[in-house]
């Protein structure tokens, strides 16, 4: 069973397996209906491209923008990564959805929520209930008892929500490992909305399973590309994008050139999927 987010937010860092880590975030679904995991080591091929690159050509990295982070496990990688290889980088993680709060709903009762009100988890008496109803609730009964939680617990939440003090524990939906890194900053951000404090800000960003044929259609796709290609920081900066696909990473590394043109310079697996649109990006004139 998962630990609710009381327990998981108040144990140490050191006291939570990473087994743990992951159940609790793989209980979570965020508003885009999608479970917030992230299996450590995923991306460690993509990174380890884009650093020999960055080494080979002597290229400069202080300032990484990570897109689409979930639970920032690999983002701290990354971090590592780059210290290791005698970088010291400042890196800002993004997501669409970091936010979250506690709410003490009655004394046997609290829950997780978005700021947006949106139920994540029901902590009762210290057991962690999912919200979101499955087909197996239909056959169990589960269905009614979830209907009937969500109904109590909606205008609590939202009363709590809009009290002006704070209305109980603000927490980021991230890993310890990353929240409690110096040299990271966590933030939410919308890709598809263009951020104006990260123009021309970053030597290299990494954007791995967030912007996929599977995910947009080609014109959201482009737009977010050209969002990626205006937070560069110049010519020379990198850009890593790449997808997973049955445990194995294939991505393509691109720089933009003098021209502000992308061009790809290394490829790991079969290369990024979207190859073509990432070629025919122009963030500059």
């Amino acid at each position: 069973m998962a630990l609710t987010a009381t327990a998981f937010f108040s144990r140490p860092e050191g006291e939570i397996s990473a087994r743990a880590e992951e159940d609790f975030f793989r209980s979570i679904r965020v508003r885009t209906n999608t479970t917030k995991q992230t299996v450590s080591g995923r991306l460690g091929s993509l990174d380890s491209a884009l650093i020999a690159y960055a080494r080979r050509t002597s290229t400069p990295i202080n300032n990484v923008l990570d897109v689409g982070v979930s639970t920032g496990v690999t983002t701290r990688e990354l971090y590592d990564a780059l210290c290791a290889s005698g970088y010291s980088p400042s890196v800002v993680g993004t997501d669409l959805m970091l936010e979250a709060a506690i709410l003490a709903l009655n004394s046997y009762c609290k829950v997780l929520t978005g700021v947006d009100g949106k139920v994540l988890q029901y902590d009762v008496l210290g057991k962690a209930v999912r919200p979101w109803i499955s087909r197996r609730d239909y056959f169990t009964g589960m269905v009614l008892v979830r209907s009937m939680m969500r109904a109590w617990s909606a205008s609590k939440i939202r009363a709590s929500l809009t009290r002006e003090r704070e209305p109980a524990q603000r927490v980021l939906l991230v890993s310890p490992k990353a929240l409690n890194c110096t040299g990271i900053t966590l933030m939410e951000d919308d890709l598809l909305a263009r951020n104006g404090a990260f123009a021309a800000r970053f030597d290299a960003i990494r954007a791995a399973n967030i912007i996929g044929l599977n995910y947009f259609p080609k014109e959201t796709i482009c737009a977010a590309l050209n969002n990626l290609a205006s937070y560069l920081s110049g010519p020379g900066s990198l850009l890593m994008v790449g997808r997973t696909r049955d445990r194995e990473n294939h991505g393509t590394l691109y720089e933009l050139d003098r021209q502000y043109r992308l061009n790809p310079v290394l490829r790991v697996g079969r290369g990024s999927e979207i190859e073509d649109l990432v070629t025919g990006v122009r963030p500059r004139g």
